[in-house]
């Protein structure tokens, strides 16, 4: 299994209209491909701006290279003062669950 991390930096008064775009428009296109197994999104706030992280998780890199050249073209980081940053690749080593899980907020 491969994680893929992928960043962006957002002024925050752009924060909740690039969500909401993220949310509507990104995601269920990561939900639809194929060999996709999960994707989470990660907001982390500070004065001024926000880090908003793609964490996704894929059976093969080969699936992951099918989806990304689909989308080289359309990005949701293409907005007015958005910054992508280094998007990085791992090979999942462990996963493991919690003994008190619980339904995650959508």
């Amino acid at each position: 299994m491969i994680v893929r991390i992928s960043s962006v930096i957002v002024p925050q008064a752009r924060l909740q209209p690039y969500l909401e775009n993220v949310q509507s428009v990104e995601i269920p296109v990561y939900q639809a491909a194929d060999g996709m197994v999960s994707v989470w999104l990660l907001v982390r706030t500070t004065v001024g701006y926000a880090e908003v992280r793609t964490v996704s998780l894929w059976r093969t890199e080969e699936e992951l290279e099918r989806f990304l050249q689909k989308q080289l073209s359309a990005s949701a980081g293409d907005g007015e003062g958005v910054i992508a940053v280094e998007v990085r690749n791992y090979d999942l080593y462990f996963s493991g669950l919690g003994e008190h899980q619980q339904e995650l907020p959508k």
